[in-house]
């Protein structure tokens, strides 16, 4: 009993000693299924989530994905969205959160973006068929921002892009 207690004393511990350090977590996160007038699917849409923690509290959170023209997410976009993303040399669709501007903002991460060639997009029907879901209901993504990124080949300097916040490690979003 009293190596259980030391056992469980040094694990808190060693759990708490780490809470100082500023870090990145990167993990995968499923839209899980959708709708679009009549249509219904159980296809998933994955996103590659990035997000960066100051101790315990979660400073920015980034979720992109590639939309392909084949994904039956596709219709959740207006047609000016379709040819906005269809004209891009590459596109993502961005889902990302800001707890304070003032630490990292979503125009530092715009601007790492625009650096690689990538310009902001609006996409405000999918933004609203994205925020109907109940999986963004049920992952508290009511104060995330949902936006795309299209990429310009002609003004790029690299397709990667680079992520330097202050005080935090590099991220390359491939």
């Amino acid at each position: 009993m009293v190596k259980r207690a030391l056992l469980v004393s040094f694990i808190f511990f060693a759990a708490c000693a780490n809470l100082s350090k500023n870090q990145v977590l990167t993990e995968d996160f499923k839209l899980r299924g959708g709708q679009f007038a009549n249509q219904r699917w159980d296809d998933s849409l994955e996103f590659n989530r990035l997000s960066w923690y100051a101790e315990l509290t979660l400073v920015y959170d980034l979720l992109t994905t590639k939309l392909d023209e084949k994904s039956r997410f596709w219709m959740w976009l207006s047609n000016a969205e379709k040819e906005t993303l269809a004209s891009c040399d590459d596109h993502y669709i961005v889902i990302a959160y800001s707890q304070s501007p003032k630490k990292v903002s979503h125009t530092m991460f715009k601007d790492a973006a625009f650096q690689s060639g990538y310009r902001s997009v609006a996409l405000n029907q999918f933004s609203n068929y994205l925020e109907l879901h109940p999986d963004f209901a049920q992952n508290s993504f009511h104060q995330y921002n949902v936006f795309g990124l299209c990429l310009d080949r002609k003004t790029a300097n690299r397709e990667d892009i680079l992520l330097q916040f202050p005080n935090f490690k590099e991220v390359v979003l491939k």
